[in-house]
């Protein structure tokens, strides 16, 4: 009897957990991605209002090392003539198909920030914007996988170790209910471990004399 309450509680507490579990763990993971996505975002706003106050690439270039890249990101600053500054881990590579096509879009609501690529490897942010002389020019942020996951992994780690905690909780409360002794009779009861037959007093009939 113990053994068998023993497996239901777990079944159920392991049923109940992972119903919890997988969708907490996947809404952790998709909250740093947001996060990392839209302070890239932010950034990319930032630095693309700095590059249309600053009409000069190399007082551009100077304001963006003087500053520092934002935490966690690569920041690209692409011309139309390909010419391309850096700032951050990452050394300025080749111009990118996306930042070709930003570079080419002119349609009305172009200079805006978006999100071309996110992928275990990371992101990228594209802000295209018309510097002062009427140039275009793409402000690009990169976010890194890591950042994309940075404190993932010790968050869905507590919460298996909690959903753990929980089963086993469950099964020793299941263990000690099933080693609860049941009530002793009591009333007109007997058994035979009370000393009597081991039958039970059936129903008294009262004759009444006509």
């Amino acid at each position: 009897m113990r053994r068998r309450l023993r497996i239901l509680a777990l079944t159920i507490s392991v049923v109940t957990s992972l119903a919890f579990l997988v969708p907490l763990t996947m809404a952790v993971r998709r909250t740093q991605e947001d996060r990392a996505l839209m302070a890239a975002t932010d950034a990319a706003r930032d630095i693309a209002s700095f590059a249309v106050a600053i009409d000069s690439p190399t007082r551009l270039h100077a304001a963006l090392t003087s500053l520092g890249p934002p935490d966690g990101v690569d920041v690209e600053v692409w011309y139309a003539d390909g010419r391309a500054m850096g700032v951050g881990a990452a050394a300025v590579g080749p111009i990118s198909a996306s930042v070709q096509a930003a570079l080419g879009d002119r349609s009305p609501g172009s200079e805006r920030a978006r999100v071309t690529t996110v992928s275990s490897e990371g992101a990228e942010i594209l802000r295209p914007v018309t510097l002062p002389g009427g140039e275009q020019a793409v402000v690009r942020v990169t976010v890194p996988g890591s950042e994309l996951r940075r404190g993932v992994a010790p968050r869905q780690l507590a919460l298996v170790a909690f959903a753990l905690v929980l089963m086993l909780a469950s099964v020793a409360a299941a263990d000690r209910v099933a080693a609860m002794k049941p009530p002793s009779p009591r009333g007109g009861m007997r058994t035979s471990g009370d000393g009597g037959d081991g039958w039970l007093p059936g129903p008294t009939v009262i004759a009444t004399a006509d």
